[in-house]
């Protein structure tokens, strides 16, 4: 992904997904939602795009054929079903785009119960077996700011998958697990 989309992607995704916990409201609010949506995305994309609102996601369609749904309560029917997700899950937050010259790029937020390390290794073997191969030879961890975080990525023959463990150091159980899955680089 490009760093022009990658901005692009960041950018409209915090601007629109400020609307996300209003779009329930009544249809006047709705409407007042989608209008100022499509001038925030038009002013970053630069171009006309169409919001929607609808049942507590976002969807965005731009004139040039690229899309982006913010929300949901599902992950999209494109999501690669071959990726494990960590047991007793809960789905917070799915962003969608795609892209015609980028491809498709779908970021997911769970929240599971565990303590960071356990989750991330048992990911990590679980992504192997599912034919994923590490791109890394090391895992990226850390603690700052009292986050302890383990980043891994894999590849796929079809997928890039980006999978982030984090959790709080002074809360206990629960983690924010989030996947990012892009279609390959040529070069890769």
């Amino acid at each position: 992904m490009t760093t022009k989309i990658t901005r692009t992607l960041i950018a409209t995704t915090a601007a629109l997904g400020l609307l996300v916990p209003l779009s329930a409201c009544g249809a006047i609010e709705d409407k007042i939602q989608e209008k100022v949506g499509e001038k925030v995305a038009g002013e970053i994309l630069g171009g006309d795009v169409d919001v929607d609102t609808d049942g507590g996601s976002i969807s965005i369609q731009g004139d040039d054929g690229a899309s982006m749904e913010i929300g949901g309560q599902s992950l999209p029917a494109h999501w690669p079903a071959d990726i494990p997700l960590p047991d007793n899950h809960t789905l917070l937050q799915v962003v969608s785009l795609d892209d015609a010259d980028d491809g498709q790029t779908i970021s997911a937020i769970f929240d599971a119960p565990g303590e960071t390390k356990v989750m991330a290794l048992h990911l990590s073997e679980a992504m192997t077996a599912a034919g994923y191969l590490p791109r890394d030879a090391e895992p990226i961890t850390g603690e700052m700011g009292g986050m302890v975080t383990d980043m891994r990525s894999y590849q796929s023959a079809d997928f890039a998958v980006m999978v982030t463990v984090s959790n709080m150091a002074d809360e206990e159980g629960d983690l924010s697990v989030m996947y990012h899955v892009t279609e390959p680089d040529e070069e890769q």
